[in-house]
């Protein structure tokens, strides 16, 4: 099968030991006509960051990276953090870790014991950004930060609990092992994506995380509106990425850009 040409062929790497944000010199290459495949990656980050301007804080032992795609169809774009989060998810089930991974719309990877029901903890963000003419999404950075091997003392206190893949399984592999199997499963959706948009949806389903369960969704304040919580059961996906729930009132539906936060409910 041949790539969709704004597929990446092959993979540069611009390492360093450390940088503010990979994202932010990521930007600055795509700015520069730097080549579609670039991956921007660091051993630390001294001023990591989600969405929302939230802090991300990237000790050593984690991977952290950016990577430049150009010119993506408009159809692709939104699904971008979905199917980056179902690439991580796909290269940690390569090494056969004890543990399980759930996909948290729309670009967290939450992680539990091999055993658990329910997710535990964070592993991993996904933050992408772009620019756009028109339609034309000219280039997108996809930035990710995935606790692999951060001891536990160095994790933050954060909601949901911060986890690294090393408190559940010693045998984690080495970064530039993972970032090979990661970027091969990345590789991997951007040519499902190229074919079928919404198959990374249907793979995304397959994982996600609160399923079925009551959850609460924080809806950003805009202009003319203050923040509002919506609560109801967690029902899917929509084809173009939109998170669908249902309520007393009927199914919700609700963008990336709209939500700051999904939880489950309180007991």
């Amino acid at each position: 099968m041949s790539r969709a040409s704004w597929v990446p062929g092959v993979w540069v790497f611009e390492w360093s030991d450390a940088v503010t944000s990979t994202n932010d010199v990521a930007k600055e290459r795509a700015r520069s006509d730097a080549p579609s495949g670039l991956v921007v990656g660091a051993r630390r980050q001294t001023g990591g960051r989600g969405r929302g301007g939230h802090t991300w804080t990237s000790p050593e032992g984690g991977l952290y990276c950016s990577i430049v795609l150009r010119d993506i169809p408009p159809e692709v774009a939104p699904l971008l953090p979905l199917a980056t989060t179902v690439a991580l998810a796909e290269a940690i089930d390569r090494f056969a870790l004890l543990l399980r991974v759930w996909v948290k719309w729309p670009n967290d990877l939450l992680v539990g014991a091999v055993d658990a029901e329910r997710p535990e903890g964070k592993a991993a963000g996904v933050l992408v950004e772009s620019a756009s003419e028109g339609a034309r999404v000219t280039w997108a950075v996809v930035g990710l930060g995935l606790d692999l091997a951060v001891p536990e003392v160095a994790l933050p206190a954060t909601e949901p609990p911060a986890r690294s893949l090393v408190q559940y399984d010693p045998d984690v592999p080495h970064t530039e092992q993972f970032m090979a199997t990661f970027l091969d499963r990345f590789g991997a959706m951007l040519d499902v994506a190229a074919l079928d948009p919404q198959a990374i949806i249907r793979l995304a389903e397959r994982r996600l995380a609160y399923r079925g369960e009551p959850v609460v969704v924080v809806v950003e304040a805009s202009e003319n509106k203050p923040a509002r919580f919506v609560e109801g059961t967690l029902d899917g996906l929509e084809p173009d990425g939109r998170l669908r729930l249902d309520t007393p009132a009927g199914p919700v539906r609700f963008a990336a850009w709209e939500a700051s936060a999904l939880r489950p409910s309180a007991p």
